[in-house]
């Protein structure tokens, strides 16, 4: 799609005279956003990992059970949260977007 999108605009937008000095930016504009969507898509957003020393149960015993996660078996703070689409835990969850297919924290 995005070089779909790239050579369409070569046929159809910047064979006009009046698109002949904006072409190298758009160009430009067009690289970076492209670069910065696939970085979002494809960083890690802050996954929280488990400690396998320790099992849950004593997890449960020693630690406030609101910070405890049931299904990655991990503590985690007060503004960290489970992803039920990536079934991970994530620090500083804002949300799952649908858009990058990855998590924002």
């Amino acid at each position: 799609m995005m070089v779909g999108s790239f050579v369409l605009m070569h046929l159809f937008i910047f064979p006009f005279p009046a698109f002949y000095k904006w072409t190298f930016y758009l160009n430009m504009h067009f690289l970076f956003v492209n670069i910065f969507f696939v970085l979002a898509a494809s960083i890690d957003p802050g996954y929280v990992e488990s400690t396998k020393e320790v099992s849950f149960i004593k997890l449960v015993e020693k630690c406030d059970p609101n910070f405890l996660c049931p299904n990655c078996s991990t503590t985690y703070r007060s503004d960290s949260r489970h992803c039920y689409v990536c079934d991970k835990c994530i620090g500083k969850f804002d949300h799952h977007c649908a858009w990058i297919n990855n998590c924002v924290g």
